[in-house]
């Protein structure tokens, strides 16, 4: 077999999406091909080639990452990766993701990024788990707060039309001070609720939901399905299936919940991508009875090690001397002395002796705060070389909240 790793030839563009969707046993629509061909960048597809046929591929997208200090940085979002189910375990992967890579190589962005389908994959390529997610349910019979909330709002229906015209500018003000948000373009959105307006799962079209502050903005908003059941005793016990809520303060955030909790015919509402530090725990009355099943989410890859380490904020001022190990991307191994705090960081290649060793990989885990650095130490994941560096490295470099990824890409 003679596989060909390159870059994607005009006119290729849908074989990728057709080629991607057998890859994974999946239906295609014309809408989904005209849905990619509003998010897919072209330039940074890649595929592997074998006899004339589309056998694997991957895709970079540009995205801007909010990181601790309520910053922006560049990102390459890595997605669409897929092998032809005939050619697996032949390491097209691999030369698919090291391509990638390589790719990014003093390029625009210091991190890449990606939600993996599997969670063994990607660690080898030196991606870490830097956000975890919650898969949440609560019977609405014991959604009652412990404590009074007075709305001094409104919410309101919109259609999905007037959604898509409203809600990005609510979205990104919200996502500009939330760790681990992305940007989402207009396609993005498309994408997002494509089809919306279908049945899914044996529940309804989605219906969105806006809050309007009293001086009359709007500032928060939620998207959800209905699935709807009737017991034999012809007693409703629907389903509230969240899609999503978003909001910029907290009684936004309070009223968008009490809207769903207080869904008439409802038993329940389930969400599958909610933050693990919801606030929503602190107001039940019982909070018990939130259940909350957290998994990995983003995953990240640091490709520039001073310019990802100078983007962010830090919890207290401090210096530390990383030494990290990478076999896949040779150029980020190496000594780098990071001095940061609140107000600013700077981060360079040194020659000092290293206060903690790890692995590229950990060093994405670290990156957003979501594992403290005990946590990895205790696990094995980070070495400490210099006494009371993980302690330092700790109150340096934890954050709260926990970053949630309101949608993966």
């Amino acid at each position: 077999m003679t596989v060909a790793i390159r870059a994607l030839r005009d006119g290729e563009l849908d074989d990728f999406v057709r080629s991607d969707a057998a890859a994974w046993g999946a239906r295609i629509r014309d809408s989904d091909l005209a849905s990619a061909r509003g998010v897919l960048e072209p330039a940074r597809l890649i595929v592997a080639e074998d006899g004339g046929r589309l056998v694997g591929r991957a895709a970079l997208l540009a995205f801007e990452l909010t990181v601790p200090g309520e910053l922006r940085v560049p990102m390459a979002g890595c997605t669409w990766v897929s092998v032809a189910p005939t050619h697996r375990r032949q390491g097209l992967l691999r030369q698919l993701m090291l391509s990638q890579l390589e790719s990014l190589r003093d390029g625009g962005e210091a991190l890449a990024g990606l939600g993996a389908s599997e969670s063994v994959i990607y660690r080898r390529f030196g991606y870490g788990v830097a956000s975890r997610v919650a898969a949440v349910e609560i019977e609405t019979r014991y959604g009652g707060f412990g404590r009074p909330f007075t709305e001094t709002g409104s919410v309101e229906l919109l259609t999905r039309e007037r959604a898509m015209e409203r809600l990005p500018a609510v979205y990104d003000r919200v996502r500009t001070r939330l760790v681990g948000a992305v940007d989402r373009t207009a396609g993005q959105w498309g994408e997002r609720y494509l089809r919306s307006d279908e049945d899914k799962d044996g529940a309804g079209p989605v219906f969105f939901c806006a809050h309007r502050s009293s001086p009359g903005d709007l500032d928060g908003f939620v998207s959800y399905r209905v699935a709807e059941r009737w017991t034999d005793h012809n007693l409703a016990d629907n389903t509230l299936r969240l899609e999503e809520l978003l909001a910029e303060d907290l009684t936004a955030y309070l009223s968008l919940w009490r809207y769903c909790l207080d869904f008439d015919l409802c038993s329940r509402v389930r969400c599958e991508r909610r933050p693990v530090d919801e606030p929503l725990l602190h107001w039940l009355a019982d909070f018990r009875r939130l259940r909350q099943s957290p998994s990995d989410d983003l995953h990240l890859r640091i490709v520039d090690v001073p310019r990802a380490l100078s983007a962010r904020r830090y919890g207290c001022d401090g210096a530390l001397v990383l030494e990290v190990d990478d076999e896949v991307c040779p150029w980020v191994a190496g000594r780098w002395r990071l001095e940061g705090g609140p107000d600013g960081a700077a981060c360079a290649a040194t020659d000092a002796p290293a206060d903690l060793r790890c692995d590229a990989a950990a060093l994405g885990s670290l990156y957003l705060g979501a594992f403290p650095a005990g946590e990895l130490a205790r696990a094995g994941r980070l070495e400490e070389l210099t006494s009371g560096a993980v302690r330092r490295a700790g109150a340096m470099l934890g954050w709260s909240p926990q970053p949630f990824v309101p949608a993966m890409f």
